[in-house]
């Protein structure tokens, strides 16, 4: 199935309040661009293909380029191909602020349910305020070899003595989050395949030659895998952690996190390569970076997630 079916027929799905690239739109005005170029051949057509193999080829940053460099191309024309490339850009630019919004207020309503699942943790002796480790460090009449040496041990005590309705709990709120986590990887990932296709489809159907923009240089997108979501996904991974050790029993009721898509990954390889900041701990969950950084051009090995769903509002104050 080719992808802008495919993307349709899952933004169609979702939740009305979910923000999406706007793929059909940004395709529209990129044929608006090469009909006014006149191009022929393949970059007459719409023979991008949404799911063509390959990439196409790096581009170069572009900076001050006119339109009349084109053949064929007249002054009234080589306006109107800037005002279409302008209308593109603004198109992306708030489509990506809309869903940087999105991201950003699910994880707000995500850190709300972890605080519980923190507090609820610190009740049942698995977790421990740094006064408390003091406490307990005070009161061992041995030397602890590190304080997560010392952590892990206590709570291997701590949670055998755990309730059952603790447990439960633990695993019901962990399920919260998790699922909300998952379906925001889904959502960014989704986006950013969205992304790369229609970047593609600029490059290949609009001359370098008139480029008023570098689609190399594009970042507004980075702040989809914002810091703060870097940083719940890291708490997630930790809660995670922490039930599967306390709640063998009910291990099979927990929610797993999903894997970061490729698409996300070759996000965060270029966050590394610009030096942007990224979350502590954030390395452990993704693993190592690839030896090389991922083609955005290139077509993915992986089929499209399923639509991600609105995280459960609770009633909180």
């Amino acid at each position: 199935m080719r992808f802008g079916k495919r993307f349709a027929e899952i933004t169609q799905g979702s939740r009305a309040n979910q923000p999406f690239i706007s793929y059909k739109e940004l395709k529209h005005t990129v044929s608006k661009i090469s009909a006014v170029i006149g191009a022929s051949g393949d970059n007459a057509g719409d023979s991008s293909g949404d799911d063509a193999g390959g990439a196409s080829g790096a581009e170069d940053a572009v900076g001050g380029c006119s339109s009349a460099l084109v053949v064929g191309v007249s002054p009234a024309g080589s306006s109107s191909v800037d005002n279409h490339q302008h209308e593109f850009f603004r198109q992306l630019d708030t489509d990506v602020m809309q869903a940087k919004a999105f991201v950003l207020s699910q994880v707000s309503s995500l850190e709300v349910i972890a605080g519980e699942w923190q507090s609820a943790a610190v009740l049942a002796g698995l977790l421990f305020t740094q006064e408390q480790l003091d406490e307990i460090s005070a009161e061992l009449k041995f030397q602890q070899p590190c304080q997560a040496a010392l952590i892990e041990w206590v709570a291997s005590l701590r949670s055998k003595e755990c309730s059952p309705d603790a447990r439960r709990d633990l695993v019901s709120k962990f399920n919260l989050v998790a699922e909300g986590v998952n379906s925001l990887l889904s959502y960014i990932e989704l986006n950013l395949t969205a992304l790369r296709k229609i970047f593609k489809k600029f490059v290949k159907k609009v001359p370098k030659g008139v480029h008023i923009q570098s689609t190399r240089d594009y970042r507004n997108h980075y702040d989809l895998f914002a810091l703060s979501f870097q940083d719940l996904l890291v708490t997630t991974t930790q809660m995670q952690r922490v039930v599967a050790s306390c709640a063998r029993a009910e291990a099979g009721d927990m929610t797993t996190i999903a894997q970061v898509g490729p698409e996300t990954l070759a996000l965060i390889t270029r966050l590394r390569a610009v030096g942007a900041e990224c979350a502590d701990g954030v390395e452990d969950v993704l693993g190592a970076p690839p030896p090389a950084l991922i083609d955005v051009y290139a077509k993915p090995t992986v089929e499209l997630a399923a639509p991600p769903a609105i995280v459960p509002q609770r009633g909180h104050t």
